[in-house]
């Protein structure tokens, strides 16, 4: 794995500078290793397809790039769960793939997952400080305006989709979202404090994100260590907890959104 991650950082320099061609080989040698030790699936792996991807992206073998960061998705969403902000980040890229082959409507449902997911995240990221809302929101803020103007072709004649003219008043109304309504609402659910039952649900959801947090840095060190006995059984384990502390949130977090609305409206409001 260390001689993997050196050819790795050593093919990224090459690749920042321009050099594609001096930075494949080096790419497909790590990511050979990292199967070949780590086995098909490890995040490790899906690092390296998703910079195998990248550079054939640049050298504009879009079908090859497709392909590979279709596999670094695929692990990403098997390893850390369909809600991940890592799963949206390999779908918003995706879905360029897509659009810059022309194919719009395959486009299309890669860039809703990913704002779906984006949308999730900021309802569920809301004790973090306005600097960290601002670097998460960057990337996500990013890929909206870029669904906003794919939706925007498809609404446009001769044959306009009608239903993306609707999907873009939702993406738009998103995108203008960010650190300020995280802040809102974190000042309504102080607010909220004095309702002890609202006060109970606040507490549960921050709770169940924090335990949410614990578990991703925990998935991420096992993830790390190279295979021994034992350890699919610790990460299928992590999995499952972790599957099962994110399906806790979304319902703490709907119990909180039913009970305050306002609480709702300010921390992600859908138009």
């Amino acid at each position: 794995p260390d001689v993997a991650l050196g050819l790795n950082n050593l093919a990224a320099l090459l690749h920042a500078s321009r050099d594609l061609g001096a930075a494949r080989p080096l790419y497909t040698r790590a990511l050979a290793i990292r199967e070949r030790v780590l086995g098909p699936a490890p995040p490790d792996v899906a690092t390296s397809l998703a910079n195998l991807g990248a550079l054939e992206q640049a050298t504009g073998d879009l079908a090859l790039a497709r392909l590979l960061y279709e596999r670094a998705v695929s692990i990403w969403e098997r390893l850390l769960g369909p809600s991940h902000p890592d799963v949206a980040a390999g779908l918003r890229t995706l879905a360029a793939l897509r659009e810059a082959t022309g194919d719009l409507h395959a486009a299309r449902p890669l860039w809703e997952r990913a704002r779906r997911i984006e949308l999730l995240a900021s309802r569920t990221t809301l004790e973090l400080g306005d600097e960290a809302q601002r670097g998460l929101g960057a990337a996500s803020r990013h890929g909206l305006r870029a669904y906003i103007a794919l939706l925007a072709r498809l609404a446009t004649p001769p044959a306009p989709d009608t239903s993306a003219s609707s999907d873009a008043f939702v993406t738009v109304e998103q995108a203008r979202a960010g650190s300020v309504q995280a802040a809102l609402a974190r000042a309504a659910a102080r607010a909220a404090a004095g309702d002890p039952a609202t006060a109970a649900l606040a507490r549960r959801a921050q709770d169940l994100r924090r335990r949410r947090a614990a578990l991703w840095t925990q998935l991420a060190a096992e993830r790390a260590q190279p295979p021994s006995p034992g350890s699919g059984v610790r990460l299928a384990a992590l999995r499952q907890v972790t599957a099962e502390t994110e399906t806790a949130l979304a319902d703490a977090t709907a119990r909180l959104f039913a009970a305050f609305p306002r609480y709702a409206e300010l921390a992600a409001p859908e138009p």
